[in-house]
This record gives structure tokens, sequence and C-alpha cells, in this order.
């Protein structure tokens, strides 16, 4: 929550805290004299800057500040922000521009003076989500970095949005960064930049941001996401760890690095079948997947290394950073739903496949296995439509991140009320609702592609329980 939200202490000055009862985040809640209206508290640790969807979008649950607006030329605007981990960079613009470069001073003497009066210590490729520092040497003095994976940014008709890790550009929680955006046409010839040429760069001041985080696929494992511990402690391998979470569509993976000369790396899975590849782990794994790639590759039970690539590895998205690996699986292309469990295990490789650095589990270990249950996932809509299902006793929500219908199927197990809630991060109430419903089971299909990007809660309450999630917007 903002500091500046009208939510903090706007709750109710009666209310009276139950035993153990925290805010959405786990934290006091009550952190002053007065209840704060929504689902957090201000104290809590979880609820500051929300970190950004890269979708193209300058939504209202990321705080973007404001630092240059009103500019006649290619870019008419450009704001930024950061978290613990990124730093945010948004920028409008008008007309064709095949490609662009954000450029970065972090206040050092000895960078490149491209377009501004400020010299660049960093640059993006932004068609190409590649990061590049600067050598001093050539014509065109500034090497990529491909070791670095979690920059990532979009660009619309009208708009470009990205992050920029702040590890990889030596920056911590204080001081300032300038910022600068080029334009250019195919021939990357400029067209146009924000500042404009032989202004100063627009410099944001840091101030550490929060660990809020993101669902993303961004090598953190934030408070936002349901990471459960596989396995941790391990010793003398590549990773120290292993965690997972399901939702309707994807298995997440997260693993802490162990070893500074891990470079390449395997997330190996068993679906429960005993005709796989026993590889590395008493287990028999019936997928392998190259992390530094994004390949899936499926067991065959043929040839020395009995596996093939699958010709069709959309779904898979997989970063490294210098403390951790994080990526998803679709679960349709392991051919798993949202029953039973799955075996994993990560191996760790020096530069260009050499050595073995070992894995998590350990070998010779069984894999770590996690559960495929899914309880549902989050949204909300504008309006809600409702049909009654022959369907078992079941609660769910899906797909989450969401851009159209979000659907919503539980069981009323007595007849009476029920309320859905949309609330965004700040406390404030988007879409209420209350229908009055027989026993049975229900599926209502909502609506979500006129509420604000981003990450919302959405509360489902009838008289037997409440249910409280998270989901993204897009």
């Amino acid at each position: 929550m903002q500091s500046t939200s009208a939510a903090i202490d706007a709750g109710n000055p009666s209310y009276s805290v139950s035993t153990g009862e925290t805010d959405f985040f786990g934290n006091d809640r009550i952190a002053n004299s007065v209840i704060d209206a929504g689902a957090f508290e201000s104290s809590s640790a979880a609820a500051g800057d929300e970190a950004a969807t890269i979708d193209g979008i300058k939504s209202s649950t990321e705080n973007y500040v404001t630092l240059q607006t009103g500019v006649s030329g290619l870019f008419s605007s450009i704001y930024a922000y950061e978290d613990n981990h990124f730093v945010y960079v948004y920028a409008e613009y008008s007309g064709t521009m095949p490609e662009y470069s954000v450029f970065v001073n972090t206040n050092s003497a000895t960078g490149y003076q491209e377009v501004w009066t400020d010299k660049a210590d960093y640059y993006v490729d932004g068609a190409q989500d590649l990061f590049n520092y600067y050598t001093g040497s050539g014509s065109w003095p500034f090497d990529p970095d491909n070791s670095v994976m979690t920059v990532k940014f979009i660009k619309t008709d009208s708009t470009v949005e990205g992050r920029i890790p702040k590890y990889a550009l030596g920056i911590g929680e204080t001081g300032t960064i300038g910022l600068g955006i080029e334009g250019y046409n195919s021939s990357w010839t400029s067209i146009g930049s924000i500042p404009v040429q032989d202004d100063p760069m627009v410099y944001l001041t840091l101030d550490g941001g929060s660990e809020a985080g993101s669902l993303s696929i961004d090598g953190i494992k934030s408070p936002v996401e349901g990471y459960t511990a596989l396995v941790t402690g391990v010793t003398g391998n590549a990773f120290s760890s292993v965690y997972g979470f399901v939702d309707a569509e994807y298995i997440y993976v997260y693993a802490d690095i162990a070893n500074d000369s891990l470079r390449e790396y395997d997330v190996y899975i068993n679906t429960n079948s005993s005709t796989g590849e026993q590889y590395f782990w008493t287990d028999k794994s019936n997928y392998y997947i190259d992390g530094n790639y994004n390949q899936l590759s499926e067991y065959t039970g043929s040839g020395s290394w009995p596996f093939v690539e699958s010709s069709n590895s959309t779904g898979i998205e997989f970063v490294m950073t210098p403390s951790a690996i994080e990526g998803k699986i679709l679960k349709s292309l392991i051919g798993v739903g949202s029953s039973g469990t799955i075996g994993l295990g990560i191996e760790g490789h020096t530069k260009a496949w050499g050595s073995s650095l070992g894995g998590a589990p350990s070998n010779g270990n069984s894999m770590v296995y996690l559960s495929l249950a899914y309880s549902g996932s989050r949204a909300a809509g504008a309006g809600l439509e409702e049909s009654s299902l022959p369907a078992e006793p079941t609660f769910m929500m899906y797909p989450n991140p969401v851009s159209e219908n979000l659907n919503i199927v539980h069981e009323m197990k007595d007849s009476g009320p029920m309320k859905v809630s949309v609330i965004g991060l700040d406390g404030r109430l988007y879409f209420q609702k209350e229908l009055e419903l027989e026993s049975g089971a229900y599926q209502h299909q909502i609506p979500v592609h006129n509420l604000p990007k981003g990450i919302v809660l959405v509360q489902v309450q009838t008289k037997e329980e409440t249910i409280t999630q998270k989901v993204i917007i897009r």
C-alpha cells in the first residue's frame, strides 16, 4: 500500500481483531490504532510498490513516477519506478518505430555520450531484450551480456514498457540513475529520443522499493507467489533448494543457485510413468527441459540419450539470475492436469555443458514431488452470469492470468447468498455483486477486459466460507 493511500486508517474505528488475525500478507491486522480499509495494513512489507506487469500498459497498480511529459517529437513522455530487484521504464510515442534502445547512466563519468549530454553506462536493445555494457573500446563501445536473462521489454503501437534487473546495473537502494530512450527506423537511423537530443537524461531517485514482487518469471521468489518448499538445505551441488506451485494452466519451479560456476541447467520431470529414463535420480524422467533455451524434450526409449526435442515448446519459460532460476511449464505440454503429482529434479553444468555440478535433490535420492491439485485462481468482472452444473463439489477460478473472461466454479452446500468482490491492492473496490442461489454446483463467467490491468484480489463469500485469492488481469 502506498503511504498516501486513502485506505490507511479508513476502516471501522471500533473494529476488534480476533486472536491470530492478520492482513493478506500475514502482518498485523492493525498497525496503528485504526484498521486500514481493504486487505492490507500500511505496515505490510509486501504491500508496497507492486512489480510492473510488462504489458505496455501503465496501470493503476504500478507506481510509475513521471520523469518527463509534454515532449514534442517521437516520444511524448517517460516514466519509471523501482522495487527491490528491478527498474521499470514506461514511455509513450507516436508514429512508426521499428527499433529502440534504452540507455542507463549509473552516475559514472566513463560511459558513452550517445544522444544526451549524460554518458550511458548500459543500454538495452528493447526489441531483443539484450543487455549491453560499456567497454570503452571500438566505434560502438558496448558489448552484450547474454547472462542477463531477466531483461524484458514490450512495444505496443503507442507505448514501450520494460524492466532491467538492478544487479546487472550494479545499483542498490540509494542514489539516482539517468534514463533515456532512442528510437530508430529499420536501418537503425535515429528518428527521435526522450529526452530530446542534447538535453540531459531524466533521473530516477532510488529508495529501495519494496519486496511486493509479481507473478512473473523473473528469478525472484516474491511474497505474492505461492511457492512451497520441496527440498532445502542441499549441499555440495549446483542448487541448494527447490520450490514449486501450480495454477490451472502452469507448473512453476524456482531453485536457489549454490555454485558460481553454474552456466547451464536441465529440469527433469517424472509424470509418474515407469518407462522414463533414470538419469540422475532414482526416479525415471519422462521429460526434460533445457532451461537456457526453453526447449522441451520427450523420452523416446531409444539411443544412448533417449530424448528427442519436442516440436512444441510454447509454454516453457525459464530465466536464470546470479542467485536463482525460475520457470513455468504449460501443463498440457506434458500431459498433466489438476490432479496427481509430478516429480522434479534440476541438474547444473559448467559452461558449454561441461562438468556436472550436481543437482537438487542430490544424486541418488528420489526426485521431489509436487501436487497438481489446484484450488482455484483469481479475477473479477463487470458482469456476472450463472448456470447450474451437474458437477461434483469443487471450487476453481480460471484462467490466471486472465484477459477476457474468468470462470468461477463452486458448490453451494445450502441455499443462500453468494457475494463476489474484486479489490485492488490499494484496498479500492472495483466490483461487487450478490446473488441468491439454491444448493448445487454453479459456474459463473465474469468478463474482465474493462478492469484495470495488474493484480487484484477476488473474494467469494457464502454462508459456509470466504475465499480470497489473487489474479493477474492482462
